[in-house]
């Protein structure tokens, strides 16, 4: 147990330092496209109640606007509040109801918020310092999450930066698992009984892609993946820039053959010498997880222009795909996961 303790604490240290060198002006850009996420989600749209932390950690999710977007949208908000060793919900019905509390971290005005269990919550939505894609976490040290997850059957959904998943992390027997994240660029679902198995409208913030552009035959799509993904990660890895989220592909065309950029996405400033930068998105889509195989992708991807037609949406343009979990990840191609986006008029 000590041996976990003391990565856990290695970790923390790490964790609070990248996380709090992001710049404030990012951090705000990067927590919109958060809130709009998750505001998008199925969880959220069936939830009356939410159970939302107000973030005010260096370097952490800014969560204001989506505790005022459930306000507006008529769900009751439970925000939490440290007592003693535990955290107790209370009912916020307005953002003036928050007071500096523990560490200064605004709370609930136990004065003004009368406390509602957290168990009648229709979704809770928790900050961390580090997820894994298998919904391991890590917190701040302090068990509050873990001694409120529990037995709380409502799905718990993380909010945090790319930056912040990990590979591996070491879990104690206390150690509570989420059951999906929400990032700035995708969300994961950590359960398989909560990933979307249909279409759905979800919000596509602007992705930008610096890859290598190709007129490619349906029959070859395959081998080029194979062929350019990795040559466009080896061009990052020279040019010493940093990936932003997993390998991706925009579709600028499709007839004979597919007009396609594959490359991997790049959150600010031009693409490495040799790529091209291709870019989507910025607003409403629509969205399928593939789970499976790729050859599957085709005729799952036809579900997108079906569900257009049944909700009266336009499609502008054709398409993007982001490769969540590949053979890098899982050797079995069972558990590959594919998000196919279809941006929206």
């Amino acid at each position: 147990m000590d041996g976990i303790r003391d990565r856990k604490r290695a970790l923390r240290r790490e964790l609070r330092a990248r996380r709090a060198a992001v710049p404030a002006a990012l951090r705000s850009t990067w927590s919109k496209a958060i809130a709009s996420r998750a505001a998008s989600l199925p969880e959220w749209r069936d939830a009356g109640i939410v159970h939302l932390f107000i973030g005010s950690l260096p370097g952490e999710v800014e969560t204001r606007s989506l505790a005022r977007a459930a306000l507006l949208e008529g769900k009751t908000l439970l925000c939490p509040r440290v007592a003693g060793a535990e955290l107790e919900s209370r009912r916020v019905r307005s953002l003036d109801d928050l007071a500096p509390g523990y560490r200064g971290m605004p709370e609930p005005d136990p004065a003004r918020c009368e406390p509602v269990p957290a168990g009648e919550a229709g979704l809770l939505l928790v900050p961390g310092l580090a997820f894994t894609a298998r919904g391991d976490r890590l917190g701040m040290g302090s068990a509050f999450y873990d001694r409120l997850l529990a037995g709380i059957a409502a799905p718990a959904l993380a909010l945090a930066f790319e930056l912040q998943l990990v590979d591996d992390l070491p879990v104690a027997p206390h150690d509570q698992p989420i059951d999906a994240i929400v990032t700035e660029l995708r969300d994961i679902r950590c359960r398989r009984e909560l990933q979307m198995p249909e279409p759905g409208l979800a919000v596509l913030p602007v992705t930008r892609v610096a890859g290598f552009r190709e007129a490619v035959p349906f029959a070859e799509l395959r081998s080029a993946f194979d062929r350019l993904a990795p040559r466009a990660a080896q061009v990052f890895a020279d040019a010493g820039i940093a990936a932003h989220g997993p390998i991706s592909a925009i579709y600028h065309a499709i007839s004979e053959t597919c007009d396609i950029t594959i490359g991997l996405e790049l959150t600010g400033g031009d693409a490495p010498a040799g790529l091209s930068l291709a870019e989507i998105g910025g607003g409403d889509a629509v969205k399928l997880d593939v789970i499976g195989p790729y050859e599957q992708i085709p005729e799952e991807g036809l579900k997108l222009g079906q569900w257009c037609e049944a909700n009266g949406r336009a499609p502008i343009g054709t398409g993007l795909e982001r490769y969540v979990v590949g053979p890098d990840q899982d050797a079995d191609s069972a558990n590959w996961r594919t998000e196919l986006y279809l941006p929206l008029q």
